[in-house]
């Protein structure tokens, strides 16, 4: 029996059955019936001519061969995948071209260092990057104005796009510090204070708006803004309320120390951020560009904001593919 005779999925396939014992976890991570993924064990097993399982435990067991090849299999998948990373990476090298845009919530600091590492990354490219609305974003990928965008998940995807989520960014009330008003006090119109609204062309608007109809709040509207500064101003000067998020409350810094955020009262909601990609991109560079993307996101938004706010761990969180 010559090496070249075993397949890689019937190695990958041992693989999953020997560290869960189970055919149907290895099925469904394989996106194979329960039958096929069967017959990749008994074919690598009679190549082999080794028993590497016993089937007559549930969960199935390594035998004393299976436990010593199963070593080897973990070294050699190590090795195809550092070969795979160190192929894509040279594909990235030699992009010629990157048209990107995320939302202005990124554009103070994590999308500056994102441009840094990709302009390292991909030295012949020409590369721009925009600051855009989630929905100017949106359309302009329909209409192939850019490769990749980074923005607010809509209610429907439009077609021809891939999807990389990466961060749940939970709804949250910001009041001024002052006020000792509950949550609940500030939906019910128990404050004498007005509602702050964000301008409704915007999604985040959209989806405050949506949430406030299901749960048949109406509160009246004086003041739209655009900009998350200056509706996190007037909260700060004592004049308002809003509803908001942790990435957006990160953009008004100056007047944090003058805001406090509070839980949304009842029933929790949040908006996902995502990595929007047209079709004809490579999902190699897709991925990159997600991961990094999701770790300055940790470093730089959710583990300074559970420090300070330590009730939104569990909510402001990394969405990991």
């Amino acid at each position: 029996m010559l090496l070249s005779d075993i397949k890689l999925q019937y190695l990958e396939t041992f693989k999953l059955v020997a560290s869960s014992g189970s055919l149907k976890h290895a099925a469904k991570e394989t996106g194979v019936s329960k039958s096929t993924v069967s017959y990749h064990l008994k074919s690598l097993e009679d190549q082999l001519n080794v028993q590497l399982l016993d089937h007559s435990h549930r969960p199935m067991r390594l035998t004393a061969a299976g436990k010593n090849f199963v070593r080897y299999v973990d070294e050699m998948l190590a090795v195809l995948r550092k070969a795979e990373a160190d192929i894509t990476m040279e594909d990235v090298v030699n992009i010629r071209s990157l048209r990107m845009a995320q939302t202005h919530e990124f554009d103070s600091d994590i999308a500056p260092n994102l441009a840094v590492f990709l302009a390292t990354r991909m030295p012949k490219c020409e590369f721009s990057l925009h600051a855009r609305s989630s929905n100017e974003i949106l359309d302009m990928l329909e209409n192939r104005m850019l490769d990749f965008g980074i923005g607010s998940r809509p209610p429907t995807l439009p077609e021809g796009l891939e999807e990389y989520q990466l961060l749940n960014d939970p709804f949250v009330l910001a009041v001024p510090i002052s006020s000792q008003a509950s949550p609940s006090d500030f939906l019910q119109g128990k404050v004498d204070l007005p509602f702050l609204r964000f301008y409704r062309d915007q999604l985040i608007s959209t989806q405050i708006d949506t949430q406030l109809r299901r749960l048949r709040v109406s509160l009246p509207s004086r003041f739209e803004f655009e900009s998350h500064q200056s509706m996190m101003a007037v909260v700060a000067a004592g004049l308002g309320w809003t509803i908001t998020t942790p990435l957006g409350y990160t953009r008004a810094q100056r007047f944090q120390k003058a805001v406090r955020l509070c839980k949304f009262p009842d029933a929790a909601f949040s908006r996902t951020f995502s990595l929007f990609v047209t079709r004809e991109h490579s999902d190699a560079m897709a991925q990159i560009v997600a991961q990094t993307f999701r770790s300055m996101i940790k470093q730089q938004l959710i583990q300074p904001m559970l420090q300070q706010h330590p009730w939104l761990a569990g909510s402001l969180s990394l969405i990991d593919d």
